[in-house]
């Protein structure tokens, strides 16, 4: 049971860590033109980085966790990119 107790202290953990993620990739993608396509690219490395993982796991993972952790990408991706014309070549 006290596993379970820390449940909430860990997805509490995990939103706030999430949202300091998201508020500098903001940051950075407002600065400067060169900035915010580095924080595209970067939201594209993770994603295909994930995929890497799903297909070498293959029917071994959990489908929750890898297509979670894609979901979860590209939920932050939206919400630190409000612009897409910061992942516009330059």
């Amino acid at each position: 049971m006290a596993a379970d107790a820390d449940l909430p202290t860990l997805h509490a953990e995990l939103l706030a860590v999430q949202a300091v993620v998201i508020a500098f990739a903001r940051r950075l993608a407002r600065q400067d033109a060169a900035l915010g396509r580095a924080v595209c690219a970067a939201f594209e490395d993770a994603e295909s980085l994930m995929t890497g993982v799903a297909v070498r796991l293959g029917a071994d993972a959990p489908p929750a966790s890898t297509l979670g952790a894609l979901r979860v990408i590209a939920e932050m991706r939206d919400a630190a990119i409000r612009d897409e014309s910061v992942c516009a070549p330059g």
